[in-house]
């Protein structure tokens, strides 16, 4: 599911004598048990949650080149760093 949220299929190794060829989740006991009724389908969930990590993944590298770029720039120009400011 999530590398057809993603439009990429991972390759497929063989896997290791001990490993668990499969796993599902199942609700069914916390139903019954607190009365917990999944409000969104697993599908619309991957998919959620993909495009949710894309979102920060953007985010992070964005901050990371300013903080980077403004560091040379600081380094170069030798500027005081805009982060080491004390007030």
């Amino acid at each position: 599911m999530v590398g057809q949220a993603l439009g990429k299929f991972a390759k497929r190794f063989a896997t290791e004598p001990e490993a668990v060829p499969a796993t599902f989740a199942d609700v069914e006991e916390r139903k019954v048990d607190i009365g917990f009724e999944p409000k969104t389908p697993l599908e619309a969930g991957v998919i959620q949650l993909v495009a949710s990590y894309r979102v920060s993944y953007e985010t992070c590298a964005r901050v990371s080149f300013w903080l980077m770029r403004t560091a040379l720039a600081a380094a170069v120009l030798r500027l005081p760093k805009p982060w080491a400011v004390t007030v």
